[in-house]
């Protein structure tokens, strides 16, 4: 009978390995270590793009240059997002961007600001909605619904056929609202397409 071959004998220089099992309390707090790196890092990306984002704003609103642009597309892919178009110089521009909520329509209108240099290079300003001149508009009272520092939600109802309507609206930077879940708080809606409402400040 043959002998089975020793295997640390023919290859004496492999080390014996010997498992220890990890405790169930060790891996859930790494588990929660993993995690909170995980978060830090992803907080972390979002403030330094905010900040890029800002600074981009503020390099192109040194331009002093601007104009309206026109919601013309809205979609959601991983987030809302709309295209809008504005025009310089006789020249007409297509651009993309998030937005704020999904409860965007076509037709809005908001200011944009563009780079003096290449007007291209926008941004559109969610917080200084605008109705154009000639556009009829009607006034009445929305219940808010959402509150945020920059952000403010709400919802009215006109019986026209729309049912109830949703907006989100940002305000402008530096400014306050003193309001809570539940208001009443006026707005300002166009008579042709009563869902394209805005707070009156």
């Amino acid at each position: 009978m043959k002998k089975k071959p020793d295997i640390n004998r023919r290859y004496p220089l492999i080390p014996k390995v010997i498992l220890t099992p990890v405790s169930g309390w060790t891996t859930f707090f790494m588990n929660v270590l993993y995690s909170i790196i995980v978060l830090l890092c992803i907080w972390g990306i979002v403030k330094v793009i905010g900040w890029q984002d800002d600074r981009r704003t503020e390099r192109i609103a040194a331009s002093n240059t601007k104009t309206i642009g026109t919601i013309v597309k809205v979609g959601s892919m991983k987030g809302s997002y709309a295209y809008f178009t504005y025009v310089v110089d006789g020249k007409t521009y297509k651009e993309r961007t998030g937005t704020p909520s999904s409860y965007m329509y076509l037709g809005e209108h908001y200011e944009v600001i563009y780079s003096k240099d290449d007007p291209s290079e926008c941004v559109i300003m969610f917080a200084a909605p605008v109705f154009l001149k000639g556009e009829l508009t009607r006034e009445t009272d929305a219940t808010i619904i959402h509150v945020e520092s920059d952000l403010i939600g709400f919802k009215y109802n006109l019986r026209t056929g729309d049912g109830e309507i949703k907006r989100f609206q940002r305000l402008p930077k530096g400014k306050k609202l003193n309001v809570k879940k539940g208001d009443s708080y006026g707005i300002e809606y166009r008579e042709a397409d009563p869902r394209i409402a805005y707070l009156k400040f």
